[in-house]
């Protein structure tokens, strides 16, 4: 019987710690093979938080195990901000 609870308990953990972290996708078409950079504000500064390349049909997504902080998000391709201000990473961070 205990062992059926440690399955049971396990599995549950599992699944509900499938969503952790973070998952963004974005399709921006005329970003092909494009690196994109995810950034964040703090303050009055801007940092970079994260890199990824877009696909042939511009794809791209920033994911990673755990949650990013909450708060005010852009896109940077070489010195250009896109979505600016930007948009905002709250506690779903699966979209």
């Amino acid at each position: 019987m205990k062992s059926v609870f440690l399955v049971l308990f396990v599995s549950n953990s599992l699944m509900l710690s499938a969503q952790d972290g973070h998952k963004i996708e974005f399709q921006v078409k005329e970003l092909k093979d494009t690196t994109v950079y995810l950034g964040y504000y703090f303050g009055e500064s801007t940092f970079i938080k994260d890199t990824t390349k877009s696909d042939a049909a511009g794809r791209f997504s920033f994911s990673g195990t755990k949650p990013l902080e909450r708060g005010i998000y852009f896109l940077v391709i070489g010195k250009s901000k896109l979505f600016e201000p930007g948009f905002i990473v709250n506690h779903d961070q699966h979209y």
